[in-house]
């Protein structure tokens, strides 16, 4: 039996991960020419890291689990007023790219296929069944079982189902990662959160590492300008948003 994957995120090398230690055949395709290194940074609870343990399984002994702990969350006004201080269940704080790394490191380099964007299944004439992916390059990866793992806008959700009617967009954020040393040493478990008490607006940042944040802005979509998110304009309109906090 042969499994395709497509989509090389979290999910799909998870999944690889599971299939190489059972020894099914495995097949991860994947967009990038590289690592997929989109997306920032994430809060895991402590049931997941369990699982990600699991899945690492061994290779816990050799190789360091990424991300920091946080146990402490600290909601705040702009002028520093605290609402909130609560102590939490454990969570980690990890970078997106920083897992994707571990998990890749785990999957022998041939069970990767790269510069692959999935077009479409290939059906048998007989039973109906999907028996191959093909991809835009015109390579097609003949398998027994198709996994769906590439993402919100899913190009194999589509092929099976149609276009998808996301529902409209209430809330926006702007994410990014900040190198801040001395800071984090000041808080290095706490993820500390500004809310404007007059509109939709927070700010937040929590540690990712000993020595850098992940920070976000979120907005109320009808702030936004026309073109306010293209890359020239953002630094801008971040600090409009920003103007009356900390």
């Amino acid at each position: 039996m042969k499994v395709v994957i497509i989509g090389g995120g979290i999910a799909g090398v998870s999944l690889g991960i599971l299939l190489h230690k059972l020894g099914t055949d495995f097949v991860i395709n994947e967009k990038e020419s590289g690592i997929p290194a989109r997306g920032n940074a994430f809060l895991m609870h402590a049931d997941g890291v369990s699982i990600l343990k699991k899945i690492m399984g061994e290779d816990l002994h050799s190789i360091e689990l990424p991300g920091q702990f946080i146990d402490t969350f600290t909601l705040k006004r702009p002028d520093g007023t605290e609402l909130k201080y609560i102590k939490m269940e454990p969570w980690q704080c990890m970078r997106r790219s920083s897992l994707i790394e571990v998990l890749y490191s785990l999957i022998p380099l041939e069970k990767f296929k790269k510069n692959r964007t999935f077009l479409r299944f290939l059906y048998d004439d007989v039973t109906g069944k999907a028996i191959s992916a093909e991809f835009n390059d015109g390579t097609i990866e003949y398998g027994d079982i198709f996994v769906g793992a590439d993402g919100s806008r899913s190009m194999v959700r589509q092929s099976l189902f149609g276009n998808t009617n996301f529902t409209p967009i209430e809330v926006k954020e702007i994410i990014g990662i900040v190198s801040m040393p001395d800071a984090v040493a000041e808080s290095p478990h706490i993820f500390t959160k500004y809310l404007s008490g007059t509109k939709g607006l927070s700010f937040g940042y929590i540690p990712t590492s000993a020595s850098e944040f992940v920070w976000f802005i979120q907005f109320d979509s009808r702030f936004e300008t026309k073109d306010a998110l293209n890359r020239e304009n953002m630094k801008d309109f971040c600090h409009d948003l920003m103007k009356d906090f900390p």
